[in-house]
């Protein structure tokens, strides 16, 4: 459901002071390792990063970072004083991302990135999300929309039948690799049935605890069993994967078991990309979200 059409600005250097005072200390890491260890070892990966940095800073100073702006009515982007890129907003058909990156697409099939961050990103992409509408030009049976507009059908997403509750399924996007983690998470309510919500309830657990016992219990064979040596490393190492597994998928594994849905998050934090087993309830869904006016959403919760 549009509503006021996006106004803002965004840059490919929001901050260019800040841009570079960290290409400067990226040169000073590799004048020191330079000097004093020389390059490769343990920190070739981070000598890599470092000298990426400055390069790409020169590059853009070299051609010009893109100021991308929306006044109403037109979606224009400038390098270094001059448009070189100018379409009708009301062409904009779709908005999807990725990682550090999004992209508009038009409806003549061009397409344009712009850097997910800075401090002018998140209401640029809740405003263009909210303008566009829910989406529904993918795979039948997928919806993209605004979490403030997602409205279900009465009954239970599952089996149809009464809905006493509701059930919480994760939206996630980003990474989970034990140690270290970087991924944002929204709880979406939809409506279910209380046998649907025990179902889901009890393979959570599994997918929660599962792994975790099972990584343990390998810790604890060795003392009580005759299992030794090679067998030991090779179930831990399956444990591991499953916990691997669970922590990236484990929540969208149960929530499509359970109740037929499975959702991811955009790039903007307040979209999720719903998908249904029964294709018609992912158009009833569409079709219900988009008479609904968008709603402010809590923030989504990110874990580093």
């Amino acid at each position: 459901m549009r509503t006021d059409p996006p106004r803002f600005v965004v840059s490919d250097l929001p901050n260019p002071a800040a841009a570079v005072g960290f290409a400067g200390v990226c040169l000073l890491w590799l004048g020191a390792r330079w000097a004093f260890t020389g390059f490769g070892g343990a920190f070739e990966a981070l000598d890599v990063i470092a000298a990426t940095v400055p390069v790409a800073l020169l590059g853009l100073l070299a051609f010009g970072a893109r100021r991308i702006e929306a006044d109403g009515h037109m979606l224009r982007i400038h390098r270094k004083g001059r448009v070189v890129f100018e379409r009708p907003l009301a062409d904009i058909v779709g908005f999807s991302g990725f990682g550090g990156m999004s992209w508009l697409r038009f409806r003549d099939g061009a397409r344009l990135w712009f850097p997910a961050f800075g401090a002018d990103y998140g209401p640029a992409a809740a405003s263009l999300v909210t303008w566009l509408g829910p989406e529904a030009s993918g795979p039948a049976g997928t919806v993209s929309i605004h979490a403030g507009q997602l409205r279900f059908p009465d009954g239970c997403v599952a089996c149809g039948a009464p809905a006493t509750g509701t059930a919480h399924i994760t939206a996630r996007r980003g990474i989970h690799l034990v140690v270290f983690a970087f991924h944002v998470t929204r709880a979406v309510p939809v409506p279910a049935c209380p046998s649907c919500r025990r179902k889901h309830r009890a393979l959570s657990l599994l997918w929660n605890l599962g792994p975790i016992v099972a990584l343990v219990s390998c810790l604890f064979l060795p003392m009580f069993t005759p299992i030794r040596g090679t067998p030991v490393f090779v179930l831990a190492g399956l444990a591991a994967a499953w916990l691997l597994y669970a922590l990236n998928r484990g929540d969208e594994r149960a929530d499509w078991t359970a109740l037929g849905v499975r959702s991811g998050l955009a790039a903007d934090g307040t979209t999720v990309h719903l998908r249904f087993r029964d294709p018609t309830l992912a158009l009833a869904v569409a079709v219900l979200s988009a008479a609904n006016p968008p709603t402010e959403t809590p923030s989504a919760m990110p874990t580093v």
